[in-house]
């Protein structure tokens, strides 16, 4: 039986937050966010979980494989989770920040788009493993761009970037789906304003320069675009100090 224990009082009382656990899943280890206390995560012998309201409900996270999650730790810094399982590895959880923005008032929206990390200026050169070596994906480069969507929808779901002048540089169709999305924006920009393959974020032209972008949400049904949620400010931060000194 999961137990998760939770005390106001500093220990002089508890309740219990396991909330809809599943039964005959015992808890390994649990983690809270560092910014919203609502936010926790939970390693049971069977999953990994998560609540965003404190424990009154818990979803298994999307995608998280059937076996023991022993230890969970949060790297603060880049918003990660970090996963020590029995017997098959580490998994990283990355940027679950998102996740700190879906209280009940925003979940009510008919979306909302959530602030965005800072993002690395970078080129990412190919690499081919030689000689037996093993070598695995990394991550996309490019900012990670997440929304949320109360209910599915056969509209348009478009992500428009402008640049700090108020021109468009880039458009990216994402899925239309209810629930939490993420589409990755490669940074750079396209001649024509669209594309973008939905949820990927296609293949632009030229790499932008460092500077402050805006990301909008936009619906569209029936040829009416409405604006969802607020705007969000996504910053492209130079590698170097020589970058930083060829920026126009």
């Amino acid at each position: 039986k999961p137990y998760v224990l939770k005390s106001r009082d500093r220990g002089r009382s508890w309740e219990s937050i396991a909330g809809n656990l599943p039964e005959r899943h015992p808890v390994w280890s649990i983690a809270e966010d560092h910014v919203n206390k609502d936010l926790l995560f939970a390693g049971t012998e069977f999953g990994l979980f998560v609540t965003v309201d404190g424990g009154n409900e818990w979803f298994r996270y999307p995608g998280s494989p059937v076996f023991p999650f022993r230890d969970l730790e949060v790297q603060k810094r880049e918003g990660d989770l970090v996963c020590g399982t029995f017997g098959r590895g580490i998994y990283v959880l990355d940027d679950y920040t998102p996740l700190r923005y879906l209280t009940e008032a925003n979940r009510a929206k008919p979306g909302v788009l959530c602030p965005i990390r800072k993002t690395w200026a970078f080129l990412e050169l190919p690499f081919a493993s030689a000689g037996g070596q093993y070598a695995a994906a990394n991550p996309k480069p490019g900012a990670l761009i997440s929304y949320h969507l109360r209910g599915d929808s056969k509209a348009n779901i478009m992500l428009k970037v402008t640049g700090p002048d108020g021109k468009v540089v880039r458009e990216i169709t994402g899925p239309a789906t209810a629930g939490l999305h993420r589409v990755n924006w490669d940074l750079r920009a396209t001649a024509t304003g669209g594309g973008g393959r939905p949820g990927g974020g296609g293949r632009g032209g030229a790499l932008v320069p460092p500077g402050k972008y805006s990301v909008t949400l936009e619906r569209t049904v029936d040829k009416v675009t409405t604006v969802l949620g607020e705007p969000q400010i996504v910053e492209v931060v130079p590698l170097s100090a020589v970058q930083a000194a060829v920026q126009p």
